[in-house]
């Protein structure tokens, strides 16, 4: 054993990975340092400068392992100018659980630096090294726990900050281990094609991105509860990763104002449009919606996309959408659509034109978000609304869009009741039936199914092709008649 009388004038220690031995300390300053026969493990002491005083290292006869090396930090924890000791912790916690940090070197062994310090520059650039030695580390040594225990990487990394906490004294209230998920309950504002949704969560201003592998079921307007695993900010913008365990549709929660309507003159519908008489079967229903003088109305111009700030001149986002639609981009249709709703839930023609690209692959999907947009036009009317929305004013189009969708949606689902009351209310609402909802509704009231309306208008629309190429066959042989 090595008995050091006297330590002086220590003043650049840096970088000293393993103090293997007391022969290593030169130049006492009248500190005593008694009894350190083998200090070996002290790769935790990094860039150190003005080591001013060892008065309380004391009794250091062996530390081989992560406790003796704890024991000697703890007392000298604010001798080295102000900074803690244990700077890589994940290094002694090798010897716990096993991981591949640094080793122990030998006892005995020499690893201190030559006399030539290096200069400023280099001790910087050692210092960022040895700060990602050390995040490499202690990723090993969670890495290796988890090969050897089938334990997932949260819950390996658990267990091995406890332990660091425990090595180090820290109390178990404030040690570094994740924290148990959280449920909230979220309004989805948007939804995106790569696992990603923008979301609000109820009670909050700010919007987050979630991260999550169920997204691609949920529609804008909808209220989620989630269990949020992690939460984090990237350049400003929030994010949020979890599991999404019930979606439900309550448009009270979203807390969105009402828009308010416009106008509200009666006006005589019998003196406005073309009348429907007997045998029409839909004389009975025409002459009951217009026998009395009805108050009409028009719903704001966000309802149809048409936001304050933007160019009136312009057709709207939603008009846009459907260009694209047609043209065959259906990715840019549905983007520009769920970026529209991202802007304002209560543009209702965003909603509808959602459900027309969904309702041929997916009428469940569609179903979804015609009734979110209808259920949202619906907390615009005042309770025991009789006026009507007619279709010539173009702001009302949009909740007629919805609720004719509903319609198709629940008649090709198989809910006829449901269906018959959607119909039904289009036409109180648009006696003058732009869209067609009557003939839909005699054929659900006749027990139609939607396969076969379905298979009945692929054989009329054929009928009418041959009608139409032998009327132009006729009229091409009366032509080459008459030149002859």
């Amino acid at each position: 054993m090595t008995v050091i009388d006297h330590v002086t004038s220590t003043d650049y220690v840096t970088s000293a990975d393993h103090v293997a031995s007391a022969d290593h300390i030169t130049s006492a300053d009248h500190d005593h340092v008694t009894s350190a026969d083998h200090v070996a493990s002290a790769d935790h002491v990094t860039s150190a400068d003005h080591v001013t005083s060892a008065d309380h290292v004391t009794s250091a006869d062996h530390v081989t392992s992560a406790d003796h090396v704890t024991a000697l930090i703890r007392p000298c924890a604010n001798q080295i100018n102000g900074s803690f000791l244990t700077s890589n912790p994940g290094s002694f916690l090798a010897s716990v659980v096993g991981g591949k940090g640094e080793s122990t070197p030998p006892v005995g062994s020499s690893c201190v630096p030559s006399a030539v310090w290096p200069r400023a520059g280099a001790e910087v650039a050692r210092s960022r090294n040895e700060a990602m030695t050390t995040k490499k580390d202690f990723k090993s040594i969670v890495r290796d726990r988890q090969r050897k225990t089938g334990e997932s990487y949260t819950a390996a990394l658990a267990h091995v900050q406890r332990e660091r906490a425990r090595l180090l004294g820290v109390p178990e209230e404030v040690s570094t281990a994740p924290p148990a998920p959280a449920r909230v309950e979220a309004a989805v504002l948007k939804v995106g094609h790569k696992s990603t949704a923008r979301i609000r969560v109820l009670g909050e201003h700010e919007q987050i991105t979630l991260r999550s592998r169920d997204v691609w079921r949920l529609a804008p307007g909808q209220i989620i509860t989630l269990r949020i695993e992690k939460r984090w900010t990237f350049r400003g913008d929030a994010y949020a990763s979890g599991k999404i365990e019930a979606a439900t549709v309550d448009i009270a929660r979203l807390g969105l104002d009402p828009l308010p309507l416009r106008g509200g003159e009666l006006a005589d519908l019998r003196d406005r449009y073309e009348n429907v008489r007997a045998p029409d079967p839909y004389a009975p229903i025409w002459l009951a919606n217009t026998a009395e003088p009805r108050a009409c109305y028009e719903m704001h111009g966000i309802a149809w996309g048409a936001f304050p700030d933007d160019d009136p001149f312009e057709g709207g986002p939603t008009v846009e959408a459907v260009e694209l639609a047609e043209a065959g981009d259906r990715i840019g249709a549905h983007e520009l659509l769920m970026n529209t709703l991202a802007r304002d839930l209560r543009c209702l023609d965003a909603h509808a034109h959602l459900g027309n690209l969904e309702f041929d692959r997916n009428p469940e999907q569609a179903l979804i978000h015609f009734e979110i947009g209808k259920l949202i036009g619906e907390s615009f009317l005042p309770d025991g609304f009789d006026g009507v929305l007619l279709w010539s004013s173009l702001y009302n189009r949009p909740y007629l869009r919805c609720l004719h969708g509903y319609g198709l949606c629940l008649w090709r689902l198989g809910r006829t009741d449901e269906a018959i009351t959607a119909f039904e209310r289009i036409l109180a609402l648009n006696p003058n039936d732009n869209q067609g909802a009557w003939f839909c509704l005699l054929d659900v009231r006749a027990g139609i199914s939607w396969e076969a309306m379905h298979v009945r208008e692929e054989r009329e629309e054929a009928r009418r092709r041959k009608a139409a190429q032998r009327a132009r066959k006729r009229l091409l042989r009366s032509d080459d008649s008459h030149v002859n």
